[in-house]
């Protein structure tokens, strides 16, 4: 009665919680190539620059989780000696080409690689970057791990952006399921069985969360999503799998939304968990030792 109840709340709200992005709206209304080509040309144009240093030009670099490419496009045509972009998703890879062909001028490397196991030699890269990754990865310090042995010496990693799984839309589900924080005011369950619900309304919902259509239903966000990518990182563990891994972090920049005061001094007071609590994403930068 308690889980019906609560699943009864939390469909109440996603019903009535507006939209967090305009973007949201706008990909509901497109079918997938449409939205494809929007996304890549609003991230080249507009900000696939933020957190990227001009230490990338005339060296190498590589992008994990490189999606269409949008990033690895803008390094290679404005001053990168080499860029190869790698990710899972064949579908967004091979889009991101159409798209490429359709633009012209340089474009980079592109290769279907997982990042646990880096297909490349010790020291092949000056630079390295994971956007909107980490929060995805089975083992992030496996991933660190591979990060550090294909940089160069002093080379750098950089995470223009990672949410922890505490922070406003830590689930990654803001989609559908609107309700920030929903992973922490109800159980996975209880979120899970309501998208299920959604998804009878909406099937193209199943296209990003297949296993809804699973008997029995799954009842952890991750394993209801595509590739299974959800992990539990906080701001405190990667920290630590920096200086584990062989990384010193040369800084950490927490993104509070409307919690900017409170957030500073959560953080400067090392409150804890509290600053993962009301950011929305951090952006990191580190050093290879």
């Amino acid at each position: 009665m308690l889980r019906f109840l609560r699943r009864a709340l939390l469909r109440r709200l996603v019903d009535r919680w507006p939209s967090p992005s305009r973007d949201l709206a706008r990909k509901r209304s497109m079918d997938a190539e449409s939205w494809r080509v929007h996304y890549f040309n609003q991230r080249y144009d507009s900000t696939v620059a933020r957190g990227i240093p001009e230490a990338f030009r005339d060296r190498d670099v590589l992008e994990i989780g490189t999606g269409l490419g949008p990033v690895a496009t803008f390094l290679a045509r404005n001053g990168a000696r080499r860029v190869v972009g790698i990710d899972l998703n064949r579908d967004d890879m091979v889009a991101g080409a159409r798209i490429l062909d359709a633009r012209g001028g340089e474009r980079p490397q592109f290769a279907l690689a997982n990042a646990h196991t880096l297909p490349f030699a010790d020291a092949s890269f000056d630079l390295v970057i994971a956007d909107n990754v980490y929060e995805h990865f089975d083992d992030p310090a496996g991933v660190s791990r591979e990060v550090h042995r294909v940089l160069r010496p002093g080379g750098k990693l950089y995470v223009p952006a990672f949410s922890s799984i505490l922070s406003k839309y830590g689930a990654h589900m803001k989609t559908y399921i609107k309700v920030p924080w929903c992973n922490l005011l109800f159980t996975e369950r209880v979120v899970v069985e309501v998208l299920a619900e959604l998804a009878k309304e909406t099937p193209r919902i199943l296209d990003d969360y297949p296993a809804l259509a699973e008997r029995p239903l799954p009842r952890r966000i991750r394993e209801v999503r595509k590739h299974k990518d959800l992990n539990s990182i906080t701001f405190a563990a990667f920290k630590r799998m920096a200086a584990e891994t062989g990384f010193r972090v040369d800084s950490f920049a927490i993104s509070f939304a409307n919690f900017e005061r409170v957030g500073r001094l959560a953080a400067r007071l090392r409150v804890p968990l509290l600053p993962d609590v009301l950011s929305l994403q951090a952006a990191v930068r580190m050093s290879k030792l």
